[in-house]
């Protein structure tokens, strides 16, 4: 995939933080509308992952990735940065932190968020202006709902229209059709 490098000099570090998201629903799983798997979904404050990418010391520096749940979570994060640096080309090694991030498989997200959170930071400090969607289809997030790729960007109540079962491939993120911000409260 083509990112076009930024015009001004990549941060040498970047924090992003990610909210987490509960997904409520599908609208038509099976597309009888028109649109497969329009979601519900919903950005929530707590539980959120926060990452830390730094461009590495020295040339032949091997990323490092500290602070990760457990080896299968390492895996995944060495994974996302081999297809980021095979997507986006070759550049400085990138350090990665994982300050926080959800357990797996609890509803939240965990997957997307970080993906997502890790490709913005990665992409950021090597200088490249992908967006979350262009992230997003590197890293093969969003298959079935766009919720997780809209929370990241918008945060609030959401709702994705699902794909278009005539022409869409599985790389087009679902389109946002309502976003109504949540308060805090």
């Amino acid at each position: 995939m083509q990112t076009s490098p930024g015009r001004l000099s990549p941060p040498t570090a970047i924090t992003v933080e990610s909210p987490a998201r509960l997904h409520l629903g599908f609208i038509d799983p099976n597309g009888s509308l028109g649109r497969a798997f329009g979601s519900v979904g919903l950005a929530i404050d707590a539980h959120g992952t926060r990452i830390t990418a730094r461009r590495a010391p020295g040339a032949n520096h091997h990323a490092n990735v500290e602070g990760a749940l457990n080896d299968v979570q390492r895996e995944r994060i060495e994974q996302h940065l081999a297809t980021l640096e095979a997507a986006l080309g070759p550049g400085p090694a990138v350090d990665i932190e994982i300050h926080d991030a959800p357990r797996p498989h609890t509803g939240l997200g965990s997957g997307t968020q970080l993906a997502l959170a890790l490709g913005t930071a990665f992409a950021r400090v090597r200088g490249h202006e992908a967006t979350t969607a262009d992230i997003a289809r590197i890293l093969a997030r969003g298959a079935r709902s766009g919720i997780g790729i809209h929370a990241f960007d918008h945060g609030g109540l959401l709702v994705d229209g699902g794909r278009d079962v005539r022409k869409a491939s599985a790389t087009t993120l679902p389109p946002l059709i309502a976003r109504q911000p949540f308060p805090d409260a």
